[in-house]
């Protein structure tokens, strides 16, 4: 329900295109199964590796996505910086 209600605040070319992946039952399986895991490894007894787990998913998903958007950004400053005027 939350990812159909997104798309109301998405540019038309950008819905079009979340509408079509939150649809596709590949993606949507992929988000259950890694929740699905994700609260295993809390509820699991083993006190060590499934809460260290736990903890640096977070972590490796935000450096991620942080590492990601830092490099777009790097890109868009070169080409405009060898941009003729």
């Amino acid at each position: 329900m939350a990812l159909k209600l997104s798309t109301h605040y998405m540019g038309e070319g950008v819905r079009e295109a979340a509408r079509e992946l939150f649809s596709s039952p590949l993606f949507l399986s992929s988000v259950t199964l890694s929740v699905f895991i994700y609260f295993a490894a809390w509820l699991a007894p083993e006190p060590v590796f499934t809460k260290a787990f736990v903890a640096a998913l977070p972590l490796r998903l935000t450096l991620a996505v942080g590492a990601w958007e830092l490099t777009r950004v790097a890109r868009a400053c070169i080409q405009l910086c060898f941009v003729e005027v």
